[in-house]
């Protein structure tokens, strides 16, 4: 338990290098031939998910692709193209080419070709009872047990809101977790969730909860947990999310179409875009955007990192406070370019 994502998943990285059992993976696994290092029913405490921003001298956690899955979350797409876009290792997960149905949560919550939008009715549920136990959101059924020879099976087991004294609690529960790869974003992602439906329910944030059945670390990363696990750095709070609406949700996914539409254009087209976003949104989600439009350009452009530097820093200027994720992408292109 800690107030700040670093630490707890320090903590937990430390705990998996000090206790967890190692095994070859199997041949019919995604990481057949990799050694993995694991613990079984992990749970680490964020007291304040604000702190979400995980921060490395490796370059493992990138704020850009944190905004880019984040917004696809909320997108309640399972087309593969829109991830692909900022993380071409989606495409490994894809069993036509086409779609990610298992890794797509945010059609999941949100509805997509189901039409049933879980986030809405968990909504609705805390409104109605004050103290339920049944805002749960499920993201794995048992059609996924049937996809034997699948590549993209649903990690999140469910998300359960917790309403108490006037303060949301959440529990993310995952079958499987990669604790270097992907709990970074995994605590990014759902705690904005988590956010969220605060935001909807007019309750206070309250703890974020996160579980694994098997929390793990794989391959060469093995390697690297005792490094990681004694690093110091510390997140900055992101700005509070003082409101969230359907309507929010839909500019937002509207938006990210936008900035990989306009992700090749000039540098000046870069930068009136981030510009508007300061202009037209509250600082947490001004920050997420500004974040994504700079990876986006970054990835489909050839200037170099300082220069996509230099226009963030431009745009947060005197924000720094207001900007965490873009001041932090800043530094993650500080550390992309050292050598480790």
């Amino acid at each position: 338990m800690g107030d700040d994502t670093n630490a707890v998943i320090r903590e937990m990285i430390g705990r998996i290098s000090a206790h967890g059992i190692t095994y070859q993976s199997g041949e019919h696994s995604m990481n057949r031939d990799f050694s993995i290092q694991e613990v079984f029913n992990a749970q680490l405490c964020l007291t304040d998910p604000r702190k979400r921003i995980f921060k490395s001298a490796l370059p493992l956690f990138n704020p850009g692709l944190a905004a880019a899955r984040f917004i696809y979350m909320l997108s309640g797409s399972n087309l593969l193209e829109p991830i692909a876009f900022y993380s071409k290792s989606a495409c490994c997960f894809s069993d036509d080419g086409i779609t990610i149905p298992g890794s797509s949560y945010g059609m999941r919550i949100f509805g997509g070709a189901s039409g049933k939008n879980q986030f809405d009715l968990a909504s609705k549920t805390i409104s109605t009872r004050s103290d339920t136990k049944r805002a749960v959101i499920d993201l794995h059924d048992a059609s996924d047990l049937a996809r034997l020879e699948s590549q993209d099976i649903p990690c999140t087991l469910n998300i359960a809101f917790m309403p108490r004294s006037d303060t949301l609690h959440t529990t993310v529960a995952m079958r499987a977790n990669d604790a270097i790869q992907l709990l970074p974003y995994n605590v990014f992602e759902f705690s904005l969730l988590q956010e969220c439906m605060s935001a909807c329910t007019g309750l206070r944030l309250g703890n974020y909860w996160h579980t694994a059945v098997s929390m793990h670390i794989r391959g060469e990363n093995i390697a690297k947990a005792q490094k990681l696990s004694r690093e110091t750095a510390e997140s900055c709070a992101m700005p509070a999310i003082s409101s969230f609406s359907e309507t929010l949700r839909l500019r937002l996914v509207q938006e990210e179409a936008d900035i990989r539409s306009k992700s090749a254009h000039s540098a000046n087209a870069m930068f009136d875009q981030m510009s508007k976003f300061w202009g037209e949104y509250a600082a947490v989600w001004a920050d997420i955007l500004s974040t994504l439009a700079c990876e986006a350009f970054r990835l489909h452009n050839k200037h170099s990192a300082t220069w996509i530097q230099g226009i963030a820093r431009r745009i947060i200027g005197e924000r720094s406070k207001e900007a965490p994720l873009t001041a932090a992408y800043c530094d993650f292109l500080d550390h992309l370019a050292t050598p480790t």
